[in-house]
């Protein structure tokens, strides 16, 4: 009788670590999933900013911008100029 209890015992332990065993495994794929697709968005997000470069340096570089970087520039040696 002592031994069939203890082995009962044994046999609900052993269980009740193929369950923990088994939600561990569970939670370690969710985290894993998790992580492939934060790394998917990331990659979107990089191609996103690699798709938006060259419009960027392409606005920085226009007529426009060159002309108003040149007035700023000459407007800060007047100021210079001025306070010296």
């Amino acid at each position: 009788m002592a031994v069939d209890a203890a082995l009962d015992a044994v046999d609900a332990a052993l269980e009740a670590v193929e369950a923990a065993l088994e939600a561990s495994d569970a939670a370690e794929l969710a985290a894993l999933d998790a992580l492939l697709a934060s790394l998917a968005a990331l990659e979107a997000t990089l191609a996103a900013l690699e798709a938006v470069d060259p419009a960027v340096d392409a606005a920085e570089l226009s007529p426009a911008v060159t002309a108003e970087l040149a007035a700023d520039a000459a407007l800060e040696a007047s100021d210079a100029a001025l306070e010296a």
